[in-house]
């Protein structure tokens, strides 16, 4: 069964005062201090900055060798290498200071996570890794989450591979292994006629979980250019978008692109709060052609 046509069983309002079901609120408990939820977009992608960059980085072999200093030095072992890459691209290494840079300026405004949800893209992990060493908080274990996962309308002609939860533990990320997700790897490829409600409620059901299974605590949820929109949208109240309304939103999500969703128990409601210090903000640099100084 598709995890769009499961029930999520939450709190009973009429019997729990502090939980309105109708706006996605949750109580903080005993926690008197206001809750957050940090949504970010992955940083920089190799295949967006260098195009067809697999078959010139590849050898006969398989073995993997950069062409450009702002491509990582080494990939890990996965399976179906190189071609799985093609679905599923790395971040570049100014993508990396993006995403340290953010975590670095979270610290600086006094953010604290205690749980790491993160979309299964190679991209979406890398850079969750670095916000975490940003924060200094790498022992905040990564849970790998397939509901996560940008639409799939994007994917109904090829359908994209993730590394598992072994070969990014081998790749040195701190990987959740115990974690369970929602949503199963195979229930995500099956979606291939997802809508855009269904799309914004199966983002929206992480969040839901999450505020269903913790009490109390701040999390980082890591995922594509929709996600800041998709999983926030439903948890202030409002109504899922349509999808063109969807395509023109996430056109200004930048990378590392952050929105910061804040519970208030005064006012028993989650809102929007302004995360524009969070920004990395930085101009193209081109690659220099030798030859045209060279006359």
């Amino acid at each position: 069964m598709s995890l769009h046509q499961q029930t999520v069983h939450l709190p009973d309002p009429t019997k729990n005062a502090s939980y309105n079901l109708s706006k996605s609120t949750v109580s903080n408990g005993a926690n008197d201090t206001n809750r957050r939820i940090y949504v970010v977009r992955h940083a920089e992608r190799v295949d967006f900055v260098f195009g067809e960059w697999i078959p010139p980085c590849f050898d006969e072999s398989g073995q993997y060798v950069r062409k450009d200093s702002n491509m990582p030095k080494h990939l890990p072992v996965r399976i179906n290498s190189p071609s799985a890459w093609l679905l599923d691209s790395p971040i570049t290494n100014i993508g990396r200071c993006q995403a340290r840079l953010t975590g670095d300026a979270m610290k600086e405004a006094g953010a604290v996570i205690s749980y790491a949800y993160c979309s299964p893209s190679y991209r979406c992990v890398q850079t969750c890794h670095g916000i975490l060493e940003g924060l200094g908080m790498t022992h905040v274990k990564i849970r790998i989450e397939f509901a996560l996962f940008e639409w799939m309308l994007f994917y109904r002609d090829n359908k994209p591979e993730w590394c598992t939860k072994d070969e990014l533990y081998a790749d040195n990320f701190n990987i959740d292994m115990e974690y369970e997700p929602m949503m199963s790897k195979k229930e995500l490829l099956d979606l291939t006629n997802e809508n855009c409600e269904e799309f914004y409620r199966r983002n929206h059901s992480v969040v839901e979980q999450f505020l269903k299974s913790h009490a109390s605590g701040n999390a980082l949820m890591v995922g594509h250019s929709c996600t800041p929109e998709t999983c926030t949208r439903l948890l202030v109240g409002k109504e899922p978008r349509t999808k063109g309304e969807l395509f023109s939103v996430l056109q200004k999500v930048p990378y590392c692109g952050m929105v910061a969703a804040e519970y208030s128990p005064a006012t028993n409601e989650w809102q929007l709060r302004d995360s524009s210090g969070f920004s990395v903000t930085h101009k193209q640099n081109d690659r220099l052609e030798w030859s045209a100084i060279d006359n």
